[in-house]
């Protein structure tokens, strides 16, 4: 059973980033991932994390029997059941009508260099993709607009009613060759620094938008984008490096 997390508690016990990936829309840009905690001194917590404007949520997704601070990421996806457990963690989501939108950046923070490890970190990003919501239109929409998240995001916002009336029962299924289509826009780094930026301006966007509603209880428990980025920067750290390479 998923055990829920005070989010300041989890933010206390992460020690191993493992993957950041980001779902971004002007009404609730959400950055989400899953990373290695230090339960104690023997074990460690697979963790599931959300952050948006409006909520944050930290999940126990496993235990395992190693010390974060002293285990070799590079052999921890072969050594443990960390892949699988992922994707029976994101089947459940979906089944439980708990699932999430397809994200359109995802980012390792892992590395290695051997081939079985990154054959791991792939099986990890092509489960993620396949159990979210509704990949083929991402694909689609992604092929419409390549690196131009705003004018994608206007028009998935003016066909978001269309989307919304479609059974869920009814989507397709993507192939692993769609899979991969989608794998090579979002984990692409020219990508990923366009994507951000539009995270960022989203994430005020929606604020803003609830703010312009009347809906002030909401705002004032807001979580800034100020007080966001460090969070973000602290569970994808090779997210800040890649986007600082602009400000070069």
């Amino acid at each position: 059973m998923n055990q829920g997390n005070s989010f300041q508690d989890f933010l206390r016990k992460v020690e191993i980033p493992m993957f950041g990936f980001a779902i971004v829309n002007p009404m609730g840009p959400t950055f989400m991932g899953f990373a290695i905690g230090k339960n104690n001194s023997k074990t460690a917590n697979l963790m599931f994390f959300t952050l948006n404007p409006f909520s944050q949520t930290a999940e126990e997704v496993s235990t395992y029997d190693f010390d974060p601070q002293t285990v070799d990421v590079e052999t921890m996806l072969e050594d443990f059941d960390i892949t699988s457990d992922i994707d029976d963690f994101l089947v459940q989501k979906k089944s439980c009508q708990e699932g999430f939108s397809t994200p359109t950046l995802f980012l390792g923070n892992l590395g290695g260099e051997t081939e079985s490890f990154a054959n791991e970190q792939q099986l990890i990003i092509m489960s993620v993709i396949r159990h979210s919501h509704d990949p083929i239109r991402t694909l689609e929409n992604l092929n419409l607009f390549p690196m131009d998240v705003m004018h994608r995001v206007s028009h998935e916002m003016q066909n978001m009613f269309s989307v919304i009336a479609n059974d869920a029962s009814g989507l397709k299924h993507a192939t692993d060759e769609e899979l991969m289509k989608i794998v090579a826009h979002i984990c692409n780094l020219d990508h990923i620094k366009q994507e951000f930026k539009g995270f960022n301006i989203a994430w005020t966007g929606a604020i803003n938008f609830q703010e312009e509603n009347g809906n002030v209880s909401l705002v004032k428990t807001a979580v800034k984008l100020e007080e966001a980025i460090p969070i973000i920067a602290k569970l994808c750290p090779p997210l800040f490096a890649l986007m600082a390479e602009d400000y070069k």
